[in-house]
């Protein structure tokens, strides 16, 4: 699976977006931004990642977001000035990826629940039995589930679900 990937943000390009959005990022988060800046699997479009707290065993992945993306749909100032708002209620998040469906995975960056979640905001799970989500959406279809405990632990599990890494590209997303 090919990975597309951009030149990694600096210290002080971080900083900028960490205030921006009064935020502050894990050091296993700032270290991902200096060196991909956005990582993105470029086909087939997406991989599965297991995860037992949905019924089928699997979520989609497709994309880590890259800050200053030419491509607004991968950009994260985009995607946080559009969508961050709706989940206002949960302290210290971030958006920082999404599946193919409109789905993002979320860094809690502070607190007891600091790690990584996966916001089903389209209802896609809405059906299963097992509904062991942390928190819920705004509305009454949306479900927050936590993925991993760390950004270190997530990204491991991407780079071990889609196997050979000497076919990452640096490319623009």
């Amino acid at each position: 699976m090919p990975i597309l990937y951009s030149s990694g943000l600096s210290n002080l390009e971080i900083s900028i977006l960490e205030s921006n959005y009064s935020i502050s990022f894990p050091h296993d988060y700032k270290l991902f931004l200096t060196t991909y800046n956005g990582y993105r699997i470029s086909s087939p479009d997406y991989c599965d990642l297991p995860y037992n707290n949905v019924d089928d065993g699997f979520i989609a992945f497709d994309v880590l977001f890259g800050s200053k993306i030419l491509n607004e749909h991968f950009c994260l100032e985009h995607i946080n000035n559009e969508f961050l708002d709706e989940i206002s209620h949960i302290n210290d998040t971030f958006l920082i990826g999404e599946d193919p469906s409109g789905n993002f995975y979320i860094l809690i960056t502070q607190g007891d629940q600091q790690g990584v979640y996966y916001w089903d905001r389209t209802g896609l799970h809405i059906n299963d039995e097992k509904k062991e989500h942390v928190y819920q959406g705004i509305n009454n279809y949306s479900s927050i589930y936590k993925t991993h405990d760390s950004f270190t632990d997530f990204f491991e599990e991407i780079t071990l679900t889609i196997g050979d890494k000497e076919k990452i590209l640096s490319l623009s997303l």
